[in-house]
């Protein structure tokens, strides 16, 4: 279970744009997303709005009144602060001076309990990542994890190695995601839209997300049904709705 966290607290960074030549401006590189909806099961409504300067992402408001603010140096996201009813998270960054990411710390406080993680990033020759991470969680007493992982990728797909047989697999769309021209989100997270996370312990295998999108003309998703699957083979169903400027 804790590799499942140690995953998700990444927030899926490494998939990356592609730069395009041309001289004329491509539409699809000036979408910003505005406001995004979630509906589960029992119909309620959460709304995010984003704030922006420029191509920068100020922060996202929920109606539920939760919270993400955003920090940069340069071009880069070096500190984002996530606020909710029952957590609140400080995560930095840092960048190696050609721009990949270096490393991440984040600290999360519960009511009950702090979790703290950090990861460190060494990128191979043959476009491997080699992650080694750290987690303490305290509650009454310190419990301390620290192992390495390896990120490989395929096409439109990610696999995340733990060298036991453990493996995250992550599929993506190969079109636009919602955060695509958010300055510094190719460097952490996606810019393709998520169709299936599975997750490997041998000798089971767990569909942890099963995803499908409606697109516009641009190839960005303006609505989702979202499967989330539990390690108890339940599932939740959310729909989302994107709305762009």
């Amino acid at each position: 279970m804790k590799k499942i966290t140690a995953l998700a607290a990444i927030a899926l960074f490494i998939i990356s744009c592609s730069g395009d030549d041309s001289q004329t401006t491509n539409p699809a590189d000036t979408v910003l997303l505005k406001k995004m909806t979630s509906t589960d099961e029992d119909g309620h409504v959460i709304t995010y709005n984003y704030t922006y300067d420029g191509n920068k992402l100020l922060s996202v408001i929920g109606t539920d009144g939760s919270s993400n603010t955003y920090d940069y140096t340069g071009d880069h996201i070096t500190y984002i602060k996530q606020v909710t009813t029952n957590e609140i998270s400080e995560t930095f960054y840092e960048y190696f001076d050609n721009g990949r990411l270096k490393s991440q710390i984040t600290n999360s406080v519960y009511p009950q309990y702090t979790i703290n993680n950090s990861w460190r990033y060494t990128y191979n020759n043959d476009s491997s990542t080699i992650v080694h991470y750290i987690q303490d969680f305290t509650e009454q007493v310190n419990q301390h994890s620290e192992y390495n992982y390896t990120i490989t990728y395929s096409g439109n797909k990610i696999t995340y190695d733990y060298g036991d047989g453990t493996k995250n697999i992550l599929s993506y769309d190969g079109k636009n995601g919602y955060l695509k021209n958010v300055l510094g989100f190719e460097e952490m997270y996606q810019t393709q839209n998520l169709l299936t996370h599975i997750y490997q312990l041998p000798p089971d295998q767990y569909i942890l997300q099963d995803n499908t999108y409606v697109y516009n003309d641009l190839n960005f998703p303006i609505s989702a049904i979202i499967n989330e699957g539990n390690l108890d083979n339940s599932i939740k169903t959310y729909r989302y709705k994107y709305f762009y400027e």
